[in-house]
């Protein structure tokens, strides 16, 4: 090393006749992202109004906040050939230790000057956009029933499998298409002093005349075009959503959203409800046990209403193909019981008729066990593990390996219970009676400080057990319940020793 900086003390310093400020960026990398790098892997950056941009692989997503530096960083080159470059040269890994900034016998130009750098946090995918332009044009009711009766079905046969999004989301891989687009211009951010620049990576970006570049200009008409749109690709999404490809997948999957004819669509809540009611009812009306259920025998009983998109689309909703029978499905006792327990709170909503519709806790209970004990008295196996041991050939170490979280698929001693409807609910005691009021949480804001708003909007106070059903799907990396806590409440210590949350 001291051999090296002997021969850079040689070198001349020249700085280049116009220093650009603006046409390099600096980002550091360390961690994921640097192993990601080294790799040979590709980063996509996403800009969006109103927001910092963000980098993306191909399942990750990454925030990039601005840092200021209080000693400016000088971008240098290899310049014109001095007096002794014959054989005194660096090697390229001396070079790089050096800060890849010159050769013995040659002039270290400064072409660039640089006050700041990026650094990329890890981030929960920003999703409030795909939910926008979904919704601009959900499947309906009606247009399930004329594709039913043109016994028209989507050409790509796609139904996403349903996963669970926030905390733990189960994240799906795939090579993401690059956004379309010119190079995105660095994002306006707060900043805060550091001196760490050392590991910084130089990211060339364009300047605020980007739009002026033919690259501009057709980034442009394609944000244009989609302000426009109303139907969506995969990778129209991919283009503007601040979110890697798989995020956006798994989030696609938890909606239930049907690719038909080529475009990403959104079933409706309608549509939804009716077509989940149809399949819950063929099942009943046929006695299929619910772990062995055949689509095939539903869509016979719904298809004068439904296609087969939409049948596809209740059975991932209610359950997973069957594990070692073909053809089959099994329906979760606790995803039918979910359904029924919302579609009668739904009910009850709106024969309140705009006001608040409540119902006694005890009265609902009963309603709901009963309509949950129709379906789970259909018989057949009691378990999934039960259903696979009746398939001819399968072994034990087969059976052994299924995996059933919270008893989903276990009809044995099956109950009704409302911790399957948190999130759904809230709760009021009033006179005396306790009180359900329907208040599901999928129809709350996206976004963290208006879902906040929206909570405390409908109840002041909120046990910790009571709020995380409404706040856990907005949970990621680098965001966990305890934070969204600690930014949006306050803790309150009552007089009976309880603690509760209350607006901050």
């Amino acid at each position: 090393m001291e051999d090296i900086k002997a021969r850079l003390d040689n070198s001349l310093v020249v700085f280049a006749p116009r220093l650009v400020k603006s046409e390099y960026k600096l980002m550091t990398l360390e961690g994921d992202l640097l192993k990601h790098i080294e790799a040979g892997k590709s980063l996509w950056v996403k800009a969006a109004a109103g927001s910092n941009a963000v980098v993306c692989t191909e399942t990750k997503t990454f925030e990039l906040q601005l840092v200021e530096t209080s000693n400016t960083l000088l971008l240098a080159q290899l310049g014109a050939a001095g007096d002794d470059d014959d054989d005194d040269d660096l090697s390229g890994d001396e070079s790089a230790a050096a800060g890849g900034a010159a050769r013995v016998g040659r002039d270290i130009e400064v072409v660039g000057l640089c006050g700041s750098s990026f650094e990329a946090k890890p981030t929960p995918p920003r999703l409030e956009l795909l939910h926008s332009l979904l919704q601009r044009s959900m499947l309906t009711v009606e247009d399930a029933n004329e594709d039913a009766a043109a016994g028209e079905d989507d050409a790509d046969g796609g139904t996403f499998s349903p996963r669970k999004r926030g905390r733990g989301a189960d994240v799906a891989t795939g090579a993401p298409a690059p956004p379309a687009g010119a190079p995105v211009s660095p994002p306006k951010t707060p900043s805060s002093k550091s001196a760490s620049a050392a590991a910084a990576s130089a990211v060339k970006g364009a300047d605020d005349g980007a739009a002026a570049t033919p690259a501009g200009k057709a980034a442009l008409a394609e944000t244009r075009t989609l302000n426009r749109a109303t139907h969506f690709t995969l990778r129209d999404l991919e283009a503007c959503v601040q979110a890697s490809r798989a995020e956006i997948l798994v989030e696609l999957s938890a909606l239930g959203v049907v690719r038909r004819k080529g475009y990403e669509r959104l079933i409706s809540p309608e549509l939804r409800a009716a077509v989940i009611g149809a399949v819950l009812d063929a099942i009943a009306e046929n006695a299929m046990p619910l772990l062995s259920v055949r689509p095939s025998s539903v869509a016979a009983f719904v298809g004068d209403r439904f296609p087969a998109y939409a049948v596809r689309f209740a059975l991932a909703r209610l359950g997973r193909e069957h594990p070692t029978q073909a053809g089959k499905w099994c329906v979760s006792a606790r995803r039918a019981a979910r359904f029924l327990g919302r579609q009668l709170l739904d009910l009850v909503r709106q024969q309140a008729a705009g006001k608040a519709g409540l119902i006694e806790e005890g009265e609902f209970l009963a309603a709901w066990a009963a309509a949950v004990a129709n379906l789970t008295a259909l018989g057949g196996p009691p378990s999934l593990k039960e259903a696979a041991k009746q398939v001819p050939g399968t072994s034990d170490s087969d059976v052994e390996a299924l995996e059933d979280e919270q008893g989903e698929y276990s009809l044995d001693g099956f109950e009704a219970k409302l911790s399957i409807l948190e999130g759904l609910f809230v709760r009021h005691e009033r006179a005396g009676e306790t009180l359900l009021e329907c208040y599901p949480e999928d129809e709350l804001p996206l976004d963290a400080k208006e879902r906040f708003a929206a909570l405390f909007t409908k109840q002041t106070e909120w046990a910790k057990e009571q709020i995380q059903p409404f706040v856990d799907p907005i949970t990621g990396p680098g965001r966990t319940l305890v934070d969204l806590l600690l930014r949006f409440t306050r803790v309150v210590n009552k007089a009976d020793g309880s603690v509760v949350h209350a607006r901050r």
